[in-house]
């Protein structure tokens, strides 16, 4: 993964759903990035200078960069919720944690604010006229699911079957569940993306290990740090 510094401008800010919120900024001329793509984020104020990593919900087809987080309790939090229109952050661009292969039946797991690598993937292959079978399975705590409406408008131009999964009203994915869910999981050989907090991403591949799946086609993405704040 390379690394190289970019100022962005924040073009639009934009609540999604009850504490989700988006950020658009300028797209820097010949800024090219991969869908799913993550970086460093830093905002320096003041005395204060502090980083974070995010993942693109953008697709690079699109004008925009995006990205889209929780609210949460730290400085850093406070920081980018005052932020405004015109105002300017550093990237530090790393690249991406896995590559997306479109060619082969796909199987999503997102958790939370995971879903982000996924909107970016699914944009970008809407915009490349792509048509993989892809199965999503959307695992949220509540009913609130972020980009709801985006991801089933996105069922009109792919597909794509999504399955929202609510623990809090049927509680922990299990190896039985998951098999209902996807009954196909022994007949098809899938490649399986998981994005999501630290916790979600190790026991979900469990999961999968469960069916016999080959770790080769287990791709995954871990929020470090979902745990003490809301990525």
């Amino acid at each position: 993964m390379s690394q190289r510094s970019i100022t962005l401008e924040i073009y639009e800010i934009k609540k999604e759903i009850d504490d989700y919120f988006s950020i658009y900024f300028k797209k820097p001329k010949n800024f090219v990035y991969h869908p799913g793509d993550c970086f460093d984020l830093i905002i320096t104020k003041d005395t204060f200078k502090e980083k974070r990593i995010f993942s693109f919900s953008s697709s690079p087809t699109e004008r925009l960069l995006q990205i889209t987080y929780r609210k949460g309790i730290s400085q850093y939090k406070k920081y980018l919720e005052n932020m405004t229109k015109g105002d300017t952050l550093e990237l530090l661009y790393f690249g991406n944690q896995y590559s997306f292969y479109y060619e082969k039946p796909l199987v999503f797991f997102a958790g939370g604010i995971g879903i982000t690598v996924f909107k970016s993937a699914l944009q970008y292959a809407i915009d490349n006229k792509l048509q993989p079978s892809i199965n999503l399975l959307f695992i949220n705590k509540t009913d609130r699911f972020p980009f709801m409406n985006i991801l089933d408008e996105y069922k009109k131009f792919l597909n794509l079957t999504i399955h929202y999964y609510q623990t809090s009203k049927e509680g922990r994915l299990t190896k039985d569940k998951l098999k209902e869910i996807l009954p196909s999981i022994m007949d098809i050989k899938y490649e399986y993306y998981i994005a999501g907090p630290p916790l979600m991403v190790d026991s979900t591949s469990d999961l999968l290990r469960k069916f016999g799946i080959d770790d080769k086609t287990i791709h995954t993405d871990s929020f470090d740090g979902y745990l003490e704040e809301t990525r």
